[in-house]
């Protein structure tokens, strides 16, 4: 059986509005369909660019602790570099 690996980005700042529900479901949602899934939650700053997933989930309900424009600029370059990397580094 096939695993899918799925990163679910910032689950602990972006949950105001149940976003890990969507994270839950997409895994049952697998499983069903006879895949395995396996859900790695990773918070600001912890993302590893050398980790390999099959699907990350940035969900943007609210940022509920980026509350500074610092933070905010912060949290960007953060996803700026995620996205860079993967696009550079496909496999």
């Amino acid at each position: 059986m096939d695993t899918i690996r799925i990163c679910h980005l910032y689950n602990d700042i972006l949950n105001l509005y149940g976003d890990t529900g969507n994270v839950v479901s997409m895994k049952k949602r697998l499983e069903w369909r006879g895949f395995g899934a396996e859900v790695t939650e990773l918070s600001f700053g912890k993302f590893d660019t050398n980790t390999k997933f099959d699907i990350i989930i940035k969900l943007m309900s609210n940022l509920k602790s980026v509350d500074t424009p610092e933070k905010l600029d912060q949290f960007e370059k953060e996803m700026d570099n995620i996205f860079e990397n993967l696009l550079n580094n496909p496999n």
